[in-house]
C-alpha cells in the first residue's frame, strides 16, 4: 500500500473537523434558541442514555481493530479475514445492545417520557456497526471520509433549517441528528469493498480477539461513564433545564476537543504501525512532534475559553444559557488534562498494548466522577458536573502519564512550553482589558478579544523563538519562495 502523507491526512482531517465545527456553529445556536433549554435538555438526556448502549455495541473494537489491522493492510485476503471476524463480533455485540435497550425502555419508568427520542437515536447504533469506520482509519483514507462528511453535513443543515421551526420539532431534530452522525455509514458499507470482502465469520481467532477487545471495552465503559454520567445523573437528580445548561457547555467543550484532537487522530494508525514493526526511534520522534504541537495549541485555547466563556455562551446559545458560564470555564480548564491524557493513552499505551493500564486509569477516574456527581450535583447542579469531569480528566492524565513514562520517554521542549505559557498570559491580560476597559457590544468585544489574542500569542511565540512556530514560518516562507520561482519560470 502506498504510504500516505501525514501532513495531507492532517489537512484532510482538519477540513473534516472544520466542517463539523461549521455544522455545530450553525446548528447549536439555531437549535438552542428554537428548542429552548428544556428541549435541548430532553435531547441531551436521551442521547446520554443511547451512548451507553452504543458503547456495548462497539465494545473496544475500533481501538483494537486499528492497532491489529494495520499489520494486515498490505494483504487483501488476510485483511478481509481479519475484518470479517471483527465485523462478526461487532454484529453480535450490536444485537446484545438492542436487547438490553428494549428491556430498559420497557421497565425503567424514568425513560417513559423520552422513549420515542431514545428509539430514534438508537438507530445510530446499527449504522455505526455497518459503517466499519475503523477500516478507513487503518487505510488512512481521510480523503473519502472528508468528502463523505461534507455531503451529509450539507444535507443535515438544509433539513435542520427547513424542518425544525418550533420546540415541538424535537422528534424531527432527533432524526436529522441520526442522519448527520450515522447516515454516512450507509455509504461506508457500500464503499468498503475497495479494501475488504466482509462477511459474517467466526474462526479460531475470534476467542483470542475477545480478551483484548473486552479490556478496551471496559476502559471505554469507564471513560463514557465519566463523560456521559454527568448528563445522565443531572437528568435523574434535577430537570431538563439544568441538563440543557450543562449539555450546551459540554457541547462547546467537545467541539473544541474535536478540533484539537484532529492532529492526534491521523497519527494513531502510523504510531501503531511503527510500534508494531519495532521502529522505536521513528515512533519517539513522531510522538514528540505531536505532544509539542499540542502544547502550543491546547494552552492558548484553554486560556481563551476561560477568558470569554460568558461571551461564547451568549453568542452561540443565547442569554438563556449564560448560567452555564462557570461550567464552561471549568470544562475549559479540563481541556489540557483531557488532551494530554488522550495523547498518552492513544499514542503510547494503546499502540504498546498496555490496555490494562488504561483500564485501571479510567476505572479510578470513572468511579471518582460518579461518586462525586451524586454528592455534589444536588447542591451545585451543572457546575458540579463540570468540576467532576475536570477531576476525572486530571486523574486519568496523571495515571496515564506515569504509565507511559515507563514505556518510552517522550521529551517536552521546555523552551516551547515556557513561551506558550507567556503567550497565554498575554491572551488573558488582553481579554481582561477588552472586557473591562472598553464599551464595545458583546459581539464586537468577542471579535476584538479573539483577533487580538491570536496576534499577541503568535507575536510572543515568534519573539521567544518557539521552535514549532519558527518551523511553520520557515515552511510557509519556503512555499512562498517556491511559488514565486514557478511564476517567474512560467
Amino acid at each position: 500500500m502506498k504510504k500516505k502523507s501525514l501532513k495531507k491526512n492532517a489537512l484532510l482531517n482538519s477540513v473534516r473537523v472544520i466542517l463539523r465545527l461549521l455544522f455545530s456553529l450553525i446548528s447549536v445556536p439555531y437549535v438552542s434558541r428554537t428548542l429552548g433549554v428544556e428541549g435541548v435538555g430532553a435531547y441531551s438526556f436521551s442521547a446520554s442514555i443511547v451512548s451507553y448502549f452504543s458503547l456495548i455495541a462497539q465494545l473496544g473494537i475500533e481501538s483494537f481493530a486499528v492497532r491489529e489491522g494495520a499489520k494486515y493492510r498490505e494483504n487483501r485476503k488476510e485483511f478481509s479475514n481479519f475484518a470479517s471476524e471483527i465485523f462478526t463480533i461487532n454484529a453480535m455485540s450490536t444485537l446484545l445492545s438492542y436487547i438490553l435497550l428494549f428491556i430498559c425502555l420497557a421497565f425503567v419508568q424514568k425513560f417513559a417520557d423520552y422513549r420515542l427520542i431514545i428509539m430514534i437515536l438508537s438507530m445510530q447504533i446499527i449504522l455505526n456497526t455497518l459503517g466499519c469506520e475503523w477500516i478507513y482509519t487503518i487505510y488512512e483514507d481521510f480523503a473519502y471520509i472528508t468528502y463523505r462528511t461534507m455531503l451529509f453535513q450539507i444535507i443535515s443543515i438544509v433539513l435542520l433549517l427547513t424542518l425544525v421551526k418550533t420546540p415541538n420539532d424535537l422528534i424531527k431534530y432527533s432524526i436529522i441528528m441520526v442522519l448527520s452522525s450515522g447516515g454516512n455509514n450507509i455509504l461506508n458499507f457500500i464503499h468498503i469493498k475497495k479494501y475488504a470482502d466482509i462477511k459474517l465469520k467466526i474462526t479460531k481467532n475470534t476467542p483470542k480477539y475477545m480478551a483484548p477487545i473486552l479490556i478496551l471495552f471496559a476502559s471505554n465503559v469507564t471513560t463514557t461513564i465519566y463523560v456521559s454520567s454527568d448528563t445522565t445523573i443531572l437528568g435523574f437528580l434535577t430537570d431538563d433545564f439544568r441538563v440543557g445548561l450543562y449539555s450546551t457547555s459540554a457541547k462547546i467543550y467537545n467541539m473544541i476537543k474535536t478540533i484539537l484532537s484532529s492532529v492526534i487522530v491521523v497519527s494513531i494508525p502510523r504510531l501503531s504501525y511503527l510500534w508494531g514493526n519495532e521502529k522505536k526511534e521513528e515512533f519517539k520522534k513522531l510522538a514528540e512532534s505531536i505532544i509539542n504541537m499540542l502544547i502550543i495549541t491546547v494552552l492558548p485555547v484553554m486560556t481563551g475559553v476561560i477568558s470569554i466563556a460568558y461571551e461564547i455562551l451568549y453568542i452561540i446559545a443565547g442569554k438563556e444559557y449564560i448560567q452555564g458560564t462557570l461550567s464552561l470555564q471549568i470544562l475549559g480548564a479540563a481541556l489540557i488534562c483531557s488532551m494530554f491524557s488522550w495523547f498518552y493513552v492513544s499514542c503510547i499505551l494503546i499502540p504498546a498494548k498496555r490496555e490494562k493500564k488504561v483500564l485501571v486509569a479510567t476505572i479510578i477516574a470513572g468511579l471518582t466522577n460518579i461518586l462525586l456527581n451524586f454528592v455534589l450535583i444536588p447542591y451545585f447542579y451543572q457546575d458540579a458536573a463540570a468540576f467532576t469531569t475536570f477531576l476525572a480528566e486530571l486523574i486519568s492524565f496523571s495515571i496515564s502519564y506515569a504509565n507511559a513514562r515507563k514505556i518510552i520517554k517522550i521529551d517536552i521542549n521546555r523552551k516551547n512550553l515556557v513561551s506558550a505559557i507567556v503567550g497565554c498570559l498575554g491572551i488573558f491580560i488582553w481579554c481582561y482589558v477588552i472586557k473591562n476597559w472598553t464599551k464595545l457590544n458583546i459581539i464586537s468585544m468577542t471579535i476584538v478579544s479573539i483577533a487580538g489574542a491570536v496576534i499577541i500569542y503568535i507575536a510572543v511565540e515568534l519573539l521567544m523563538k518557539n521552535e514549532i512556530m519558527m518551523d511553520l514560518l520557515k515552511s510557509m516562507k519556503g512555499k512562498f519562495i517556491k511559488e514565486k520561482k514557478e511564476e517567474n519560470i512560467g
